[in-house]
């Protein structure tokens, strides 16, 4: 037997579900409401500050109908934030900045925010001062209108040359007539001649030659449909009836009469499209046109709305009308976007184009056109036409989410099917293509998240979450995906919220669906070959009274929005409220008149008065009781102070704590306090290579923490079927300068946890429920150590 020391290198792994002996000594079996870096070490994390209790005209209605069930998403405009919720029916924005409610009108009514699932059949996305939002549900159509159709009773006769001593034949509806050209006939003489013989030959007929030209219009009574034929002797080379087309587009004649619309169907050897055109007088010239009695212009009413500022304070939210339309061709030459007929499953931006995603296909704008999705031109195809692709896997049913990276977007179908749509440097109809990429299982009712130059998206393993880091590799033939959750695989609720992630922190949030009060963290660190070397998950636990659900978690800088629904009882909207609070990751972020960020849930600076008989504190939210007063004084120990009343402000919507004597005009923060909970990774002897040796016994006598700027903290020992055992760290430390009465009781040093117990089945764990902070850089245990074998 012999005593020996052993470290736990850093305490930054994070959780490990694996069996005690397969994990590394810097992960642990339990980490809640802790945070981690290779810098640091481990320290509780900072409570959350409550921003905003957010205001809302709509709270009568859709608070309480919705229950907090909805979407939201985060955008920018003219570089301020805002919230955008959507319920079933409705909607509210909020301003990030004052927390107040945005006033916003419905030309177009909400009928189209009607959905089964608020929380999943909304999709949005912003571009400049446009945030487009998709109901997944809603089928879109195109409206009934169609093109003017060409009268059925009129023809055309176009006299294009005149040849001498040959016959012009023309029969209209049973009824022919022939025109001789004699030795020097021209074309007005022979469609002069053509119309006269035409009249003689029925009284009901009306023709007569087109102004400025050498074409007989030939009109029928109304309802009788035009029958024509025509032909000559010089081998039907000289007359064409227009009005049943011409076969390229010189034959035209260089002058025609507005409205009618006239189609230029190719030659036998031709393989261009047939398309159609009409005379523009103003322009006096032929130019393209839709076929005559379809189908041009999308339902705006079924196609994603907008919402965007009017410039006076207001926004509108509303159908757009304006989707282009089918301006040239028909349904073959120019067809309906692959979206027609069926609902849009999501929207993206992708260089320089709107994506709509729809069943197999991936349909894009035209380039710099948002709104248009007809081709320009039936005759060819232009770079900056849309793109309608398709997939070519029968596996797909439908496309999903589609995330850009460089100059390709992956696309994400559901099921375990990935795609790449790429062009090279000029993302046209001719260049793009969609091609079948990897078959990773993925859970398509969570968007996928660019993270630098991977991609993390989720899979359903059972009632959990898979995440994974897919790689795109520039360099290489196939696209590769790590499992960030191979060492806890059953961590990660199934079917999160969403997830989001802050490239600059290294770490990544999920938020669980429901009405869970956790976040999953997610901690990672890279070396010089994009390696990562830190993979550590832990937990957020929020201990709200109440009913409360995370809707939504969002970056900026270093803080991180949460978006809460919160049901307290004995509030007066009994339908729940929206909060706003904020989480910083600024390990070394401060609290005003305080060395430290004091460690409260929902921190408010309340604002202090003295009462006569007490102080009375305004906080902008609704609390029954639970909640901690400190009062700070900087350079001085911040000084906990005990609530004696709680009294709700329901006009205010706040609650009125009093404490004993007179604080006005002090810094006094209001919260409530929180648990963390580290649990250290049972202790095994390894050799050198790490690997646990089996036949080695160990008996801890101890475990050694290392603790730096730090206020409070219990050390707890369970062995294995025995009690628990507690062991407090006040702070103050007997001898070390800075440790008076009045003088901030935060320090740094070793603590030593007395454990006396087998390794096996012991656990030994950190707990702190102060306000004060607290970090641990690293520990080592202390043991004897029986080797039962030699190897």
């Amino acid at each position: 037997m012999s005593l020996l020391t052993r470290s736990f290198p850093g305490l930054f792994g994070g959780v490990s579900q694996q069996i005690p002996a397969m994990r590394h000594a810097t992960q642990c079996a339990e980490q809640d409401n802790a945070l981690a870096t290779l810098v640091d070490g481990l320290y509780k994390r900072h409570g959350t500050r409550h921003e905003f209790t957010l205001d809302s005209t709509h709270e009568s209605m859709s608070v309480q109908g919705a229950n907090g069930v909805g979407t939201v998403h985060t955008f920018k405009q003219a570089g301020e934030l805002y919230k955008l919720l959507l319920v079933n029916g409705d909607l509210m924005l909020y301003s990030m900045k004052t927390g107040a409610s945005q006033m916003v009108e419905f030309p177009s009514g909400k009928s189209y925010l009607s959905v089964v699932d608020a929380e999943r059949d909304f999709r949005c996305v912003s571009v400049a001062d446009y945030t487009f939002v998709v109901n997944r549900r809603k089928e879109v159509s195109m409206l009934e209108a169609t093109t003017s159709s060409n009268p059925t009773n009129v023809g055309y006769v176009y006299v294009k040359t005149s040849v001498p001593k040959h016959y012009f034949n023309v029969t209209v509806n049973m009824k022919s007539v022939s025109v001789y050209s004699g030795d020097s006939p021209t074309n007005a003489v022979i469609a002069n001649a053509l119309a006269a013989q035409i009249n003689a030959a029925d009284p009901t007929f009306n023709a007569y030659v087109l102004a400025n030209s050498n074409i007989v219009k030939v009109a029928l009574p109304v309802g009788v449909p035009m029958q024509m034929v025509v032909s000559d002797t010089w081998g039907n080379q000289c007359l064409s009836a227009l009005h049943l087309g011409v076969d390229t587009f010189a034959q035209l004649p260089g002058h025609f009469e507005s409205g009618y619309v006239i189609s230029v169907n190719g030659t036998a050897d031709s393989t261009e499209d047939s398309y159609y055109v009409r005379w523009d007088a103003q322009q006096a010239r032929w130019i393209e046109a839709p076929k005559p009695g379809i189908r041009t212009t999308l339902d705006g009413g079924t196609m994603p709305h907008q919402l965007y500022p009017k410039g006076d304070g207001t926004w509108v939210f509303e159908r757009r009308n304006d989707w282009g339309k089918r301006e040239s061709g028909d349904e073959s030459s120019n067809p309906d976007p692959s979206f027609v007929g069926t609902s849009i499953n999501g929207t993206f931006f992708f260089r320089n184009r709107l994506g709509f995603l729809a069943g197999d296909s991936v349909i894009l704008s035209r380039a710099g056109a948002y709104f248009n999705f007809f081709s320009t031109t039936a005759t060819q195809v232009l770079d900056t036409d849309p793109i309608d692709l398709g997939s070519t896997s029968e596996e797909v049913e439908s496309l999903e989410w589609a995330v850009a990276y460089n100059k390709t977007l992956l696309v994400w179908a559901n099921g375990k099917r990935q795609f790449v749509l790429s062009a090279g440097d000029i993302l046209s109809p001719s260049t793009a293509q969609l091609q079948p990429s990897t078959t990773f299982e993925c859970d398509s009712t969570v968007r996928p998240l660019s993270l630098g130059n991977r991609v993390m998206f989720m899979a359903r393993l059972g009632s959990n979450s898979q995440v994974n880091l897919y790689k795109v590799s520039e360099d290489t033939v196939t696209n590769t995906a790590e499992d960030l959750t191979e060492h806890c695989p059953k961590y990660v609720p199934a079917s999160p919220r969403s997830v989001t992630a802050s490239t600059t922190l290294k770490a990544a949030v999920v938020v669980p669906y429901g009405t869970t009060q956790d976040l999953f963290i997610f901690q990672y660190a890279t070396n010089d070959a994009d390696q990562m070397t830190q993979k550590a998950w832990c937990r957020v636990v929020f201990n709200d009274p109440g009913t409360s659900r995370i809707l939504s978690a969002h970056w900026e800088s270093r803080k991180l929005y949460l978006m809460k629904h919160v049901v307290v009882t004995g509030d007066p909207m009994p339908g729940g409220r929206y909060v706003i609070e904020t989480l910083d990751f600024e390990e070394q972020a401060t609290d005003s008149q305080a060395d430290f960020a004091l460690r409260l849930d929902h921190r408010t600076l309340a604002p202090a008065e003295f009462t006569g008989s007490a102080t009375r504190l305004a906080v902008p939210y609704i609390a029954q009781g639970g909640l901690t007063v400190v009062k700070c004084v900087s350079g001085a120990e911040p000084v906990e102070l005990t609530p004696t009343a709680y009294l709700i402000d329901s006009v205010n919507k706040r609650t009125l704590v009093d404490v004993q004597g007179n604080h006005q005009g002090a810094t006094v923060y209001v919260g409530r306090k929180f648990n963390m909970r580290y649990t250290f990774t049972e202790v095994f002897m390894r050799d050198q290579q790490g690997v646990p040796v089996m036949h080695a016994a160990v008996k801890l006598a101890r475990v050694m923490v290392r603790y730096v700027g730090t206020g409070w903290f219990n050390a707890k020992v369970t062995p294995a079927l025995r009690q628990t055992y507690t062991y407090p760290f006040s702070g103050r430390t007997v001898g070390q300068p800075g440790q008076g009465a009045s003088e901030l009781a935060l320090s740094s040093g070793d603590f030593s946890i007395p454990v006396q117990a087998k390794a096996a089945g012991t656990a030994v764990t950190i707990e702190s429920d102060s306000w004060f902070p607290c970090k641990f850089p690293y520990a080592e245990w202390v043991g004897d150590v029986t080797m039962k074998a030699s190897r």
